[in-house]
């Protein structure tokens, strides 16, 4: 069975309940993925562990990007 990994642009667009499970497979994320996600919204995201380029980190969701670290979206409490 497949594995998702990397989330596209705008992916979850105006979303306002959003819920993720992001597995250690997901190696992109696109910085645009959130467009237009409601910044009140709670966002709740997990990270599984051994995934090395997503993280949390005091409630921002980031990506690696080499040397870099993108942030991707301020998130509300853990799953």
């Amino acid at each position: 069975m497949p594995k998702l990994k990397s989330i596209g642009r705008a992916a979850f667009w105006q979303n306002k309940k959003l819920k993720l499970n992001l597995t250690s497979t997901i190696k992109d994320i696109d910085t645009y993925a959130f467009a237009g996600t409601q910044y009140t919204s709670k966002v709740k995201v997990k990270v599984e562990d051994g995934n090395q380029t997503i993280f949390v980190k005091d409630g921002i969701l980031i990506k690696k990007d080499g040397e870099n670290q993108i942030v991707l979206l301020q998130v509300g409490k853990k799953l």
